[in-house]
């Protein structure tokens, strides 16, 4: 089998299993026609943000000398105008991020669930729902983000089972229910009181 990575990455032996999935999802992005080139500045105070808003150290920067985009722990390689846009670099940043965790896993769970996570921050909400969506439709999976709710409310179903209803503390717009079990049920009440 040929090696399908670039550069000192940890876990290279874990198969890139849904790389090709996430990237029709990917292409199925509008956010991904935006080629605006960014200057060396913009890229090193992107490159900078995203870094500090992981709590990374931020990587190094080669944009010459190399004839494939890729990423590693500690760098980022972007040798073409075209790959020196916002999509890219969130990409990419995605990959340093997951490289530094503990679950580093190339296209995996863990890297899509931190490219969720660095579109919605850097890039937007809009984008960030497409890239969802476009991730469940081309069955990519991630870590599903524990959502903080508001005091939830306990309500009855038709069929006798108790549920609770809520909407989330970041995004009002977001409603949360699930269905209780009885020991959840108690639970949420001595919360509620």
């Amino acid at each position: 089998m040929a090696i399908s990575y670039i550069g000192n990455i940890p876990n290279a032996h874990i198969r890139d299993h849904q790389r090709k999935r996430l990237y029709e999802a990917e292409e199925e992005c509008s956010f991904w026609n935006n080629i605006t080139v960014l200057s060396i500045n913009n890229i090193k105070h992107l490159v900078g943000s995203i870094s500090e808003w992981a709590e990374i150290k931020p990587p190094t920067i080669i944009l010459e000398g190399h004839i494939y985009v890729y990423a590693t722990q500690d760098a980022i390689v972007l040798p073409y105008t075209g790959t020196q846009t916002l999509p890219f670099i969130c990409h990419e940043m995605s990959h340093v991020i997951n490289y530094n965790s503990t679950d580093a896993d190339h296209h995996g769970r863990n890297f899509a669930s931190t490219y969720l996570k660095v579109v919605r921050q850097f890039i937007g909400l809009k984008s960030y729902r497409e890239l969802l969506g476009s991730f469940r439709k081309h069955k990519v999976k991630y870590r599903r983000r524990k959502i903080e709710i508001k005091i939830p409310k306990v309500m009855d179903m038709k069929n006798g089972r108790k549920a609770f209803n809520s909407v989330s503390i970041e995004d009002q717009s977001c409603k949360v229910c699930r269905i209780l079990s009885n020991n959840d049920v108690a639970e949420i009440e001595k919360q509620i009181a």
